[in-house]
């Protein structure tokens, strides 16, 4: 993994695991458990979250958002300002219950999955993709990498738009993605 040499994230309030976890989530996820007492090494699906400024910073929990306990609902694990998932359909369940408890919050998300050592737990590249996912993404959008629509694409609460390769700022090399949203509401799916 290559890091680019300027900050994509310059102006923007970062995505929760580079940069810190977005206000509200506690930084070694449930209670005081570190993060290998939380999570056992193995494949994971994450979601990591960015809260958009428009007209000045803006936290979730200005906007009634309440991140932590949707995670936590939907059997997520909470570490380090992201949500660990070990199904790729429970995590864009959760994205999009997220995006609906919010319908006008400034609130993109990214959504990879892959293996996780719980003691690297920061700079695993599922991890990391996610968060990068969520920085391209729009207030609003969910973004998933095509390993968790592959995953997830059966499950008939979700709907997944067309794909399309993107670059994600400060990684080298291109992947394709997609948008995720549920059925019922139909989400903000467009680019």
């Amino acid at each position: 993994m290559k890091v680019a040499g300027t900050d994509p994230n310059q102006g923007r309030r970062p995505a929760a695991p580079i940069g810190g976890p977005v206000a509200g989530w506690h930084p070694q996820g449930i209670g005081s458990h570190a993060v290998g007492e939380v999570l056992r090494e193995g494949t994971y699906t994450v979601l990591a979250a960015e809260v958009k400024a428009s007209g000045g910073a803006r936290g979730h929990d200005q906007q009634g958002v309440p991140f932590r306990e949707i995670a936590l609902d939907r059997g997520g694990v909470v570490v380090g300002g992201a949500v660990a998932f070990r199904s790729a359909a429970q995590a864009a369940r959760c994205a999009v219950a997220i995006q609906e408890a919010a319908p006008t919050a400034e609130v993109a998300m990214g959504l990879h999955a892959g293996e996780v050592h719980a003691a690297k737990w920061a700079e695993a590249r599922p991890v990391v993709v996610a968060a990068r996912l969520a920085t391209l993404a729009r207030g609003g959008q969910v973004l998933a990498s095509a390993v968790v629509r592959e995953l997830a694409g059966a499950d008939p609460a979700l709907h997944f738009g067309a794909g399309r390769e993107v670059g994600l700022p400060g990684l080298s090399g291109r992947m394709a993605c997609t948008t995720c949203s549920g059925v019922i509401s139909g989400g903000r799916c467009g680019w």
